[in-house]
């Protein structure tokens, strides 16, 4: 927007802004906030004309048009140029920075032979997040090659301070980081394996042979990434790691080859698309009540809790998992998922406006009443955050007969200090919250859960598609049995 009209890339913009709209500027003012010398679309053509996106608007929508079209444009242009150059090379795309966005990987199309990715391991114990890799699956048919993967840890022979000292913002610990060599090599060992589940990834690369220098790289990146130390000396703990899970990579890719499997995991079964919400399931009881403040997830059952079948409106595919476990004390809810945002790219003054922000909502049928609670993750300003903003959760609950009350977070909410694209939630739901004294084994409930993320831009929810404003509707929910 902010080129002249010579531009080519700025006609093409604002011919998709004329279509979208049908030449109505009013319909284009009901999605975007624009300078107040801009009045027309003729005005648009200037230079250095900027648009924000309105608040309750659906401009977002034609942002992700207007990337779709350039991802196409960018990669039938780099696959037509490489296979001029050298037509048997193996195309591996571009690389997927830890994220990906959806309209960008249906924009793929057949230009690739190879998705690459990098990943940057979600839990320290090694747990890979299967909406990821299944994502991919679903929105395109090639393979994923996971082009970095890494563990570093405190305890290391280089003197790596594990941060990234990049200006006046470090940021420490924002790649996977643990304590000991021996917690890195369990991490290790565990990621190898799980890669090797999905029958997509064909094949995953660390990074990388060494430490970084001392003191850091030229971007002031300093990380435990090597399987040797910069004085040539081997990690024992992690090349053994690797040893012994690069042993076990056929074993379960044989597994997978010989039963076909190639559903999610989880505990709950896959819903169709029409969501067969009459379907009683079981919902895991947690060993031990997950810790609502200790930045970790390491208390969870992973594999247990998370549940399948959680639904995203087509073409799209879940951004994000979802885990639910209970106690006799209330619900504990996990979400791993990935989104983006710049706060600066709305128009709004003030606190950000809780409608466009990640939203998770859960709703509880319990004592024949529905129980709504809201989880919000606000971004506001922080001058010492390199993105120059951070992330707080507000929890507020909506109960029959009662207003909508604001709960204080401590204790019931926390969002993992990771920063973004990784949005991680943790949660807890007391009991009393869903019109119960307490939760036990037997018991029945109705669940719905709908996660949101930033700008409304996509949707997906527990159990089959169900839109945002029918999130606590008693005739969507589904029927669970508290599991001993």
């Amino acid at each position: 927007m902010n080129k002249g009209w010579d531009n080519h890339t700025k006609r093409v913009l604002w011919q998709l802004l004329h279509d979208q709209y049908g030449g109505d500027w009013n319909r284009l003012l009901a999605d975007w906030v624009v300078p107040e010398d801009v009045k027309s679309f003729e005005d648009v053509k200037r230079p250095d004309v900027e648009l924000k996106l309105r608040p309750g608007g659906e401009g977002i929508r034609v942002v992700n048009r207007f990337m779709a079209r350039v991802a196409r444009q960018y990669y039938a242009l780099m696959f037509r140029a490489l296979r001029k150059a050298h037509p048997e090379a193996l195309v591996l795309g571009d690389r997927l920075p830890l994220y990906y966005h959806q309209d960008a990987v249906l924009a793929i199309g057949d230009n690739v032979d190879v998705i690459s990715s990098n990943y940057n391991v979600d839990v320290a114990d090694g747990w890979v997040s299967p909406y990821y890799f299944e994502g991919l699956q679903r929105l395109s048919s090639k393979p994923v090659l996971v082009t970095e993967f890494f563990f570093a840890a405190m305890e290391n022979r280089s003197g790596n301070r594990n941060e990234t000292a990049r200006n006046k913002h470090p940021k420490p610990g924002h790649l996977m980081t643990v304590q000991t060599q021996e917690e890195r090599a369990r991490g290790v060992a565990t990621t190898v394996r799980r890669f090797a589940r999905f029958p997509n990834v064909v094949g995953a690369h660390w990074f990388q042979y060494r430490d970084q220098p001392f003191g850091g790289r030229e971007d002031g990146e300093d990380y435990n990434m090597g399987l040797i130390d910069t004085a040539n000396r081997p990690y024992d703990e992690v090349t053994e790691a690797f040893r012994a899970a690069n042993a076990d990579i056929e074993i379960i890719r044989s597994q997978l080859a010989r039963t076909g499997e190639r559903r999610p995991s989880g505990i709950l079964s896959p819903s169709t698309a029409e969501a067969a919400v009459e379907e009683r399931i079981s919902l895991y009881r947690a060993a031990s009540p997950p810790n609502v403040s200790d930045q970790s997830l390491l208390d969870w059952d992973k594999e247990r809790t998370r549940i399948a079948g959680v639904q995203a409106p087509e073409p799209y595919v879940p951004f994000g998992d979802i885990h639910l476990a209970w106690s006799p004390e209330g619900l504990y809810l996990a979400t791993i998922a990935n989104t983006h945002v710049d706060p600066g790219f709305l128009a709004y003054e003030g606190e950000f406006p809780a409608s466009e922000a990640f939203q998770i909502h859960v709703s509880v049928e319990a004592d024949r009443k529905v129980h709504h609670q809201t989880i919000t993750m606000l971004p506001s300003p922080d001058p010492d955050q390199a993105d120059g903003f951070s992330v707080r959760p507000r929890l507020v609950q909506s109960r029959p007969g009662r207003p909508i009350e604001s709960i204080p977070t401590a204790g019931r909410v926390q969002r993992i200090q990771k920063s973004l694209p990784h949005m991680h939630v943790e949660a807890f739901l007391p009991a009393e919250s869903l019109g119960v004294p307490s939760l036990r084994a037997g018991m029945e409930l109705r669940l719905n859960i709908v996660v949101v993320n930033y700008f409304r831009e996509l949707s997906m929810s527990w159990p089959g598609r169900v839109p945002l404003e029918q999130a606590a509707s008693p005739d969507l929910m589904k029927p669970v049995v508290l599991k001993h």
